[in-house]
């Protein structure tokens, strides 16, 4: 008897235990043979795929069993001189064992008309790791339909080591990637020297501090230099953002009762031959601090996330909050990076430039 699959929205009534089960699970299951993966658990997909109510969810269904998901998160950003409400896509994913069967390119052409056509924006973006099957999508989807794709940029991924062993316990390092990771490792953050003094300064965010955090991240989308910047209109979506579960978190540097400095991150399992927790830089705001208390900052967080588990910190090469920071800290390039795309109307990205890294201010997930 063949499958019928039937393409519908997922509603935010719906529960997130059946589609990490039905699909999240088994496509961590199918891959981490090959190298480890970041779990998309339960928590982490009720974080995102609720974080806004104007958000977009389509997953296809056969026997009443989800084998493909697809997302788009709403985000209002000025891109250029332009002030636009657009979306992300993420978490785009097809069961193993349906598969080349043609139901992601479905699935994504939906989504596009969706948001292109019937929401009129005149573009949408997404983040695709190198070398992902979706990049023969993509390229089908630009040859096939009357929507143009346009790399905007590439992105490295960056990593501090909080514990090796763990790290290479999970995900076996390969020769050349302990080469590439080790000698930073034996400068550990113990190894820089702090003033520890601006530790009274850092405490971990409240919603009193909602406001104050609003208008600095938000400064991004005000600076010229920058090209694409989330604009936060949303005080509760930024809230879910800073402060969610046992997913995200924020420390805040505080003087005079004023947020001067920001650092939002969020934690997930990486899965491989164990289990590690990691810790993801998404939001920082670091401009008006000193170099000293930049320094102190940066310290008290990887400290602190250490004490939480966390074998790694990662983050991505945005070079709006300035690298100089980082490499005192030796967080160094990991062999993996990814591509931001647009896609759209031809006629409408064809009037835009390649960007540079730090002309972009967007959380990364």
């Amino acid at each position: 008897m063949r499958n019928t699959y039937k393409i519908e929205e997922y509603n935010n009534e719906q529960s997130f235990e059946q589609l990490y089960q039905d699909l999240m699970e088994q496509v961590w299951k199918s891959g981490y043979e090959k190298q480890s993966m970041t779990d998309m658990d339960v928590d982490f997909l009720e974080w995102i795929l609720n974080s806004s109510k104007s958000n977009i969810k389509f997953n296809i269904k056969t026997q009443n069993k989800i084998v493909s998901f697809i997302g788009g998160f709403r985000r209002k950003i000025r891109f250029f001189n332009q002030e636009l409400e657009t979306y992300i896509g993420g978490l785009f994913s097809v069961h193993p064992e349906y598969q080349r069967k043609g139901l992601g390119y479905s699935q994504f052409l939906k989504r596009a008309k969706e948001i292109i056509d019937k929401r009129k924006c005149p573009c949408f973006f997404i983040y695709q790791d190198k070398g992902h099957s979706s990049t023969l999508l993509l390229k089908k989807f630009a040859r096939k339909e009357n929507y143009g794709v346009k790399k905007l940029a590439t992105f490295n991924l960056y990593v501090k080591m909080l514990d090796l062993k763990k790290v290479n316990q999970c995900e076996p390092l390969k020769f050349y990637e302990k080469i590439l990771l080790l000698k930073p490792f034996k400068n550990w953050i113990e190894k820089v020297k702090i003033d520890e003094t601006y530790f009274q300064n850092i405490s971990l965010f409240k919603k009193d501090d909602l406001e104050q955090c609003q208008e600095l991240l938000n400064l991004y989308s005000k600076d010229k230099k920058i090209k694409l910047a989330r604009i936060w209109d949303d005080r509760e979506e930024l809230f879910r953002q800073l402060s969610f579960k046992n997913k995200a978190e924020t420390l805040i540097f505080k003087e005079n009762n004023q947020v001067r400095g920001i650092i939002n991150y969020y934690y997930m399992t990486l899965r491989g031959k164990t289990n590690i927790k990691v810790a993801f830089l998404d939001n920082l705001y670091l401009k008006p601090l000193s170099q000293k208390e930049q320094e102190s900052f940066l310290s008290f967080y990887l400290k602190y996330v250490k004490k939480q588990g966390c074998s790694a910190v990662i983050s991505c090469n945005f070079a709006y909050f300035g690298q100089k920071i980082f490499r005192k800290f030796h967080f160094v390039q990991y062999p993996r990076y990814m591509h931001f795309i647009a896609i759209g109307r031809k006629d409408y990205l064809s009037q835009f430039k390649e960007l540079k890294k730090d002309e972009i201010y967007l959380d990364l997930k």
